[in-house]
């Protein structure tokens, strides 16, 4: 392991901190953005940027581990069963992430509901957890992310 940090960022604290309306608004959504940034901001994270820039792959790809990453990729496979194999075979670039984003976000939470491949029960959730893998890909230039469910 080359780097290592623990934030105080996550979905649940982000929408304990932050309750949008049904559906979200824009300037909801932008608070929610401008507080991740804020965290991702955290000078601990200076030495991450250094070390992903030392590594010489252009394109990097982040791995995301935990609950948001599989059901994004649930999500691009439209799929509601948990296929291990199938889920750490999905990469999602950039655009794929932030498009799922833009579709939660501009969605009343019956509507998210409604989507193959995100739990009914994590639909209030997955507002936040999208955005916090979009800000982490862009703020560190990972082109793509893929799951592990390990």
């Amino acid at each position: 392991m080359q780097f290592h940090t623990s934030l105080l960022l996550g979905s649940v604290r982000l929408m304990e901190s932050h309750p949008v309306s049904d559906p979200p608004t824009i300037d909801e959504r932008e608070s929610v953005r401008a507080s991740i940034d804020s965290s991702l901001g955290d000078a601990s994270l200076s030495d991450l940027c250094s070390y992903l820039s030392t590594l010489g792959q252009d394109p990097v790809t982040m791995v995301a581990s935990g609950g948001m990453g599989c059901i994004l990729a649930k999500m691009e496979m439209c799929n509601d069963d948990f296929d291990r194999e199938e889920m750490e075979a999905v990469k999602l670039p950039l655009d794929s992430v932030t498009g799922w984003g833009k579709r939660l976000w501009g969605l009343p939470l019956g509507k998210r509901r409604e989507i193959t491949g995100l739990p009914t029960n994590r639909a209030d959730i997955a507002l936040y957890g999208s955005l916090i893998y979009e800000q982490i890909m862009r703020r560190f230039g990972f082109a793509s992310m893929q799951v592990s469910t390990r």
